[in-house]
């Protein structure tokens, strides 16, 4: 594990020097008249709705239904998990929270599909204890101590200790994407799973379905999570798949003084349309969507070590919910930016292989006018709306809401130079 661990550090220090990395450069310039957006999650739906707001047309295209994949859960939490670290995560996770919240307050202030209630991130451990208190030392007005400012709460867990967010919410994602694809020059195809990505001529890509339908645009932007790598142009990116089962329970008498989110090792929602949401398992590189009774009862063990009267009032309601696979890369940072010809630059810089310092100037081939927004992890709802803006600002050549160091970090071409870095460490 150190060896691992002293890898990645190796890592990031090489990356800290980016600006004379010819592979995060960025493609040539290419006139933008058409987009087609691969998945129909946040991600996509959030990609889509940036274009459109800039007067491009775009064609969304999803495999089966908008909302079905691992963005389709009843409730998702809106916080900021994070520590007093100064990593590329934190940073990322520190500017897409308000930014999310600023788009909520601002595009759907009076929509019924997310509320502001308030969120308390439980000390539930004495290493969580330690790592939240080296966070509330630095002075924030996204959190707080919590000293009881929820009643409701206060009364269900008299003795708790944690992290306050007054602005933390829950979201429901299917209505949230509804209501960001509901523009005139968004063009939603459901049922229409891609099969091949094509580079025509023209500065035009082709986008064949299973279907036999082919769609062209000048960008093609890939943000169908866990099935990002699966094209021939992107199956360098390695991605590893997390299953995730969430569980849902009606209110009952019991639940319903619930105003405010809970987060611990398990999370649950105040209700909504009566119904709460809590969980969630995580088990790594499955990728099998069936409802299991087994992680049901995981859920409600670990909801029953916060509240367990809650608990036990859930446990005798049938079982209910949903399992979705979510899409993480090695370093764990979303995967957002223009896409590389991976075979082409094993070749260019395959030097590195042997010494990571080599310096190289060889310009770096791209898929041009091909880009990713994937890899969210479980904090996609937060990081994939910033990084949809992010993207957008970057292919019509405005100036980016990022630092240039995290654009770097999150650049699709750092995986396939890390796999030439540490291919025999």
């Amino acid at each position: 594990m150190a060896a691992v661990a002293n890898a990645g550090i190796a890592y990031w220090q090489t990356m800290s020097a980016a600006a004379s990395k010819p592979w995060l450069a960025m493609p040539n310039k290419r006139p933008v008249n058409h987009v087609i957006v691969i998945g129909g999650g946040i991600a996509g739906a959030f990609t889509a709705h940036v274009f459109a707001q800039h007067g491009i047309a775009v064609t969304l295209l999803e495999q089966d239904t908008i909302a079905s994949g691992a963005s389709g859960n009843h409730q998702g939490l809106l916080y900021a998990k994070i520590s007093a670290a100064d990593t590329p995560q934190n940073q990322l996770l520190q500017l897409a929270y308000p930014f999310v919240l600023q788009h909520l307050q601002a595009e759907f202030a009076k929509a019924e599909f997310w509320h502001s209630c308030g969120l308390l991130q439980q000390a539930f451990s004495p290493q969580e204890a330690q790592r939240q208190h080296k966070l509330l030392q630095r002075a924030s007005a996204d959190f707080d101590a919590w000293q009881g400012q929820n009643p409701d709460l206060q009364r269900l867990l008299p003795d708790a200790t944690g992290v306050w967010w007054p602005q933390g919410a829950w979201v429901s994602p299917p209505l949230w994407i509804q209501a960001l694809l509901q523009h005139p020059l968004i063009h939603v195809h459901e049922h229409s799973p891609v099969t091949a990505l094509q580079a025509a001529q023209a500065d035009i890509w082709h986008v064949h379905t299973a279907h036999g339908e082919v769609h062209s645009a000048s960008h093609v932007i890939v943000c169908n999570g866990a099935a990002a790598d699966t094209f021939a142009q992107t199956q360098h990116l390695q991605l590893r798949r997390i299953r995730g089962q969430v569980a849902y329970a009606a209110s009952d008498a019991c639940s319903s003084a619930l105003s405010a989110a809970i987060s611990a090792a398990h999370y649950l929602t105040p209700a909504f349309a009566g119904k709460h949401t809590f969980g969630a398992s995580f088990v790594f590189g499955d990728d099998n969507t069936a409802f299991r009774i087994s992680e049901h009862q995981h859920n409600l063990h670990g909801l029953a070590e916060i509240l367990p009267d809650i608990a036990a009032g859930f446990a005798t309601q049938a079982p209910q919910g949903r399992a979705s696979v979510r899409a993480d890369s090695i370093d764990h940072l979303p995967v957002v930016g223009p896409v590389g010809q991976a075979e082409a630059m094993r070749q260019l810089y395959a030097k590195l292989a042997l010494d990571k310092n080599y310096r190289l100037q060889a310009a770096c081939p791209y898929w041009e006018g091909l880009w990713l927004n994937c890899a969210h992890g479980t904090r996609g709802m937060l990081t994939a709306p910033l990084s949809a803006y992010h993207l957008a600002k970057q292919i019509l050549e405005q100036k980016s809401v990022l630092p240039q160091t995290l654009q770097h970090c999150l650049h699709p071409n750092r995986l396939l130079i890390r796999q030439l870095i540490y291919a025999n460490a």
